[in-house]
């Protein structure tokens, strides 16, 4: 069958499904049985928690197939987005495994606070918005016919606080890496540039921050290298639980995963606005021997927000932007990511903007940012046509 005989089926299935009390998510994705893949592309059912059949009541059952595919239960609370206000840039910094990520044991750890120049993706962000918390910066885009225009890629719940009903304005709202620090000095100032568009709805949550003039970067992620290109990630990847996939974020540094679903309809909340969407990739944290018990297996948590999802090929594949909300008794917190293509089409559609990923085949291409080019002045009207009226 199809992705797009899949996806149609996923669709009539959330329908029904999503109505089903505790359930959060219908995807596509592969089965898991005893802990281990059998290969099988199934329906993938999330529900706040599992719980022994004999507990449910008849309305809370799942059928064991729909129209002939089969459904697999796994667990994924409500997904909410994670820039936090409140770093505590004291917490001590964890151990890294650079050639293996996975994921953290704990969240009390250190922001990524550096300031790298030139400008790289994975460092945290703050806009001049009242209220905003702290994200990170994705990775670097490029206008796909201006030269002079570079973005830096980041969640819109980054630079908006909803709470205190404050958005970021267009060529207005400044952005800064690591903060933002107010200086009548441009070059003491941590600034970067200014929100150039995006938005949240229910298939983006996505900004664009045009960088400064004179800007030094790198198509690079910090502990991934540069960037190759984008990915679209499909339901035949997600088959046998093995499609590895990484982040860099300024709260939780590198960590690594498996892509558990795609397109999956799930609930998401943002400053307690319940919303849906159905293009959601869930992200299955890898497993780390550093965890002890009473400890939190995760893959993003609060200021991971804008950070991008790679394959192993160095290629985006989706942009992260909220993990399974902390509850009793979750040991292990997915990630949620939004399909990076889907993001470019919507800067396209709905600001104008078309910009494409900024790729690299090395490490250590240094660009800047150019001047815009001046606009060329009109030519200068020439001699009368014969028999034309002069003006009057």
């Amino acid at each position: 069958m199809s992705d797009e005989h899949l996806l149609a089926l996923k669709e009539r299935a959330a329908t029904q499904l999503m109505r089903i009390p505790g359930v959060t998510g219908v995807g596509l994705g592969g089965r898991e049985r005893a802990g281990r893949p059998t290969g099988e592309i199934v329906l993938k059912v999330f529900v706040r928690r599992k719980q022994p059949l004999a507990e449910l009541t008849p309305g809370e059952t799942l059928p064991p197939q729909f129209e002939g595919i089969g459904v697999d239960v796994s667990e994924l609370t409500i997904a909410a987005p994670e820039a936090t206000p409140a770093p505590d840039d004291t917490d001590p910094m964890p151990p890294e495994d650079p050639l293996t990520p996975g994921a953290l044991a704990t969240t009390n750890i250190d922001w990524d606070t550096k300031r790298y120049r030139p400008l790289v993706g994975g460092g945290r962000l703050k806009a001049d918005v009242i209220g905003v918390g702290r994200g990170t910066l994705g990775c670097l885009l490029v206008h796909t016919t201006d030269p002079s225009k570079v973005y830096a890629l980041t969640n819109y719940h980054v630079l908006a606080s909803f709470v205190a009903g404050q958005l970021p304005v267009v060529n207005v709202s400044r952005v800064g890496h690591p903060d933002l620090t107010p200086s009548p000095v441009k070059n003491l100032s941590a600034g970067i540039g200014v929100f150039a568009g995006g938005g949240l709805d229910t298939v983006r949550d996505a900004a664009l921050v045009q960088l400064d003039v004179g800007t030094r970067w790198r198509a690079e992620i910090v502990g991934i290298g540069p960037v190759t290109g984008l990915y679209t990630v499909k339901v035949e990847d997600a088959r046998r639980l093995a499609y590895q996939v990484r982040k860099k974020g300024a709260r939780t540094r590198l960590t690594g995963g498996i892509v558990e679903s795609v397109n999956t309809t799930v609930t998401a909340k943002t400053d307690g606005v319940l919303t849906t969407r159905n293009n959601v990739m869930v992200i299955m944290p890898n497993p780390n021997d550093k965890i002890r018990a009473g400890q939190t297996l995760i893959f993003a948590d609060g200021g991971d927000s804008g950070s991008v999802v790679v394959n192993d090929n160095a290629e985006v594949v989706a942009l992260h932007y909220g993990s399974d909300e902390p509850a009793p008794g979750v040991t292990v917190r997915k990630g949620c990511a939004l399909p990076i293509d889907q993001i470019l089409k919507r800067f396209q559609d709905l600001e104008g903007l078309p910009v494409q990923l900024a790729t690299a085949t090395k490490n250590g291409q240094v660009r800047v940012v150019p001047k815009a080019r001046p606009t060329a002045a009109p030519p200068e009207p020439g001699p009368a046509a014969p028999g034309a009226l002069a003006d009057r």
